[in-house]
């Protein structure tokens, strides 16, 4: 690492910069790629807070090292133990404007009940209103989805999935893996595929089926209640494993244990399959993997590996 292009740094003590890091695409449309990293747990707006920064390509051409503090933008928590920046996606185009948006999780936000969850969303035209250098706290600019009930940790994964509903622009996925079932039945976890179309600048919740129109729950078919599956600790969107050329959703379970105590299990869910809309059970996923034995904790990350293959459909790294 120390023959690294460029080295960046955390600003403070505890800040674990670098939890999460990804290319957002061209948030700022001077034509070159940027890139966001993430501090979960930065104080700057409170114990664990959490903040964000965003680098634009045209302040990575030299080869050095850079503090967190000197990214192009900044984005901090609303209030304490928020971990915005847990997760977060870019490159999508939410608004069909042409400039990529970035998602955001903050799956400790209190604002819909005790660590419910939220998801910001950052329209990338609206970061040319921001100054240079400049550090923003979120709240709701330019739309957050509220987690539907205290305990969810809605946002504890995000990511964008290329027009899954079929209306031309992109759309994206939001883990809630500590969503209860009742009745008992704990840490299920329940993913929610947000429709860009129905997105609107203010506050929403991820309940609103006009707004998620597909809920995947831990319950399996045939009324077999599942406890502690943690469906949704990671998703990703990835190319089309069918034939309709729209996105495809891959979905972590690490904590299932067909298999064996944890186990895991990842699924996918195709665009162009006999998906209705509504609240549906893994079960119905068109794809399910398995994990071989105890402790495996398959799916614990999921992501889109393109077509690795070149065999025309999408590949996925479990």
């Amino acid at each position: 690492l120390s023959n690294s292009f460029i080295e960046f740094f955390g600003e403070n003590a505890g800040d674990q910069l670098g939890y999460h890091v990804g290319s957002i695409g061209d948030v700022d449309g001077d034509g070159l790629s940027d890139i966001a990293m993430s501090a979960p747990f930065s104080d700057e707006a409170g114990a664990d807070a959490g903040k964000i920064y965003i680098f634009f390509g045209q302040s990575l051409s030299s080869r050095g090292s850079l503090s967190a503090g000197d990214a192009d933008r900044m984005f901090i928590g609303v209030a304490t133990g928020d971990y915005l920046g847990f997760s977060f996606d870019g490159g999508g185009d939410l608004d069909g404007d042409g400039v990529s948006d970035l998602i955001i999780g903050a799956p400790r936000d209190d604002s819909g009940g005790s660590n419910s969850g939220a998801v910001y969303i950052v329209a990338g035209q609206s970061l040319n209103s921001f100054g240079t250098n400049s550090t923003t706290q979120l709240t709701w600019n330019d739309g957050v989805l509220l987690g539907e009930n205290a305990g969810d940790q809605a946002g504890y994964s995000v990511s964008f999935v290329y027009d899954f509903y079929g209306d031309g622009n992109d759309d994206f996925v939001v883990g809630a893996p500590f969503w209860d079932l009742g009745l008992g039945q704990t840490s299920a976890g329940k993913v929610y595929i947000a429709r860009s179309d129905q997105l609107a600048v203010g506050i929403g919740n991820l309940s609103d089926t006009a707004i998620t129109a597909i809920q995947l729950t831990g319950l399996q078919g045939g009324g077999n209640l599942t406890s502690g599956d943690h469906a949704g600790f990671s998703v990703a969107g990835m190319d089309d494993v069918g034939t309709d050329g729209r996105g495809d959703v891959i979905i972590g379970a690490p904590y299932c244990d067909d298999e064996g105590d944890d186990s895991g299990c990842a699924y996918i869910f195709t665009s162009d399959s006999s998906l209705t809309w509504g609240t549906l059970p893994m079960s119905s996923a068109d794809v399910r993997i398995e994990g071989d034995s105890d402790n495996e904790r398959l799916g614990w990350r999921v992501a889109a590996a393109g077509d690795f293959d070149n065999d025309q459909f999408g590949d996925a790294l479990i």
